[in-house]
């Protein structure tokens, strides 16, 4: 399908084109840990379409692994192979309220 070589494109891409950390998985791990994020997301957010969760997954699996040099690139090839998806901005609500009282 046409996820599943926008996905393996974006893994090939990620491998080649970020810096080169022994913490970073491109691999049938990684592909499997964004396919189960993805199961749980469509399972919860049908309303969203299947791009949308994909790339959501993507990035939440993702992301908090990258060093901050290798965002900006992410995110660029991200957008080049989904350059009409538009990803909702996550929520954090009480998280978010709560780490903020803990910094101030």
């Amino acid at each position: 399908t046409i996820l599943a070589r926008k996905m393996t494109k974006l893994y090939k891409l990620s491998s080649e084109q970020l810096s080169q950390q022994r913490h970073y998985d491109f691999g049938l791990r990684a592909v499997k840990s964004v396919l189960v994020m993805a199961g749980e997301a469509k399972r919860s957010r049908p309303d969203l379409s299947e791009d949308v969760i994909l790339i959501g997954a993507m990035k939440d699996a993702n992301l908090p692994k990258y060093l901050d040099d290798d965002l900006p690139l992410f995110n660029a090839i991200v957008k080049d192979l989904f350059p009409r998806a538009v990803v909702p901005q996550k929520e954090y609500g009480q998280l978010e309220n709560a780490i903020k009282a803990v910094l101030t």
